[in-house]
């Protein structure tokens, strides 16, 4: 990241300021796939990264942060 701190560091900084903001990780690592849960983390996608996963990320997204339409 460049700045001395890691995604799973950031993003324990982004719950402690909003719980509710959809968090994702992209990494080659698979040891910290379970750090992902100490932070509610949405995903944690091994790269390398398809259009495949990318979408299936943003469909899981908008799932849970888009108003649920009630049907009548």
């Amino acid at each position: 990241m460049g700045s001395g701190m890691d995604g799973m560091a950031l993003a324990k900084k982004i719950r402690q300021h909003d719980p509710e903001t959809a968090i994702a990780f992209v990494s080659n690592y698979d040891e910290f796939v379970f750090d992902g849960y100490d932070v509610n983390a949405i995903d944690y996608i091994l790269k390398p990264l398809t259009v495949a996963k990318l979408k299936h990320l943003i469909e899981k997204v908008a799932g849970q942060t888009q108003p649920k339409l009630l049907a009548l």
